[in-house]
């Protein structure tokens, strides 16, 4: 299944949101010093890891498939984007949900309800291992 979630013009007002945004911050330059990957390839593996997660909408957020499926995400994330600290993750589990476009694309690729699932599987994770 290949999922699609933004156009090109949408993927460029993104990475001008981020360099305005997070431009100074150490993630933002470790991120751009990465060889460029192929974003769709990327889009796809993200769409995957939160198929994944809906898988484990029926447990607990503090069952441990569910947390071993946090630390995939935040391994995924530090392999091909920027250092994904405790910090970065917790803010990103908030804006899963905080932005609308993330929301969307989670629940998207993944089923409704899956975007709030992982954004409370990372709050559970980053409260144990923080």
């Amino acid at each position: 299944m290949t999922f699609t979630a933004y156009d090109k013009s949408e993927l460029e007002a993104f990475q001008r949101e981020a360099k305005e945004r997070w431009g100074t911050t150490e993630a933002y330059q470790a991120f751009e010093k990465n060889p460029q990957t192929d974003f769709s390839v990327i889009t796809e593996e993200m769409a995957a890891i939160m198929r994944d997660f809906a898988k484990l909408k029926e447990f607990s957020f503090s069952e441990g498939k569910v947390q071993k499926q946090v630390e995939t995400l935040q391994s995924y994330i530090s392999e091909h984007f920027y250092p994904c600290d405790m910090e970065i993750l917790s803010g990103l589990g908030q804006m899963y949900i905080a932005d609308n476009r993330f929301t969307a694309f989670i629940d998207k690729a993944a089923g409704q309800g899956t975007a709030s699932f992982v954004s409370s599987a990372i709050a559970e994770y980053v409260k144990n291992n923080g």
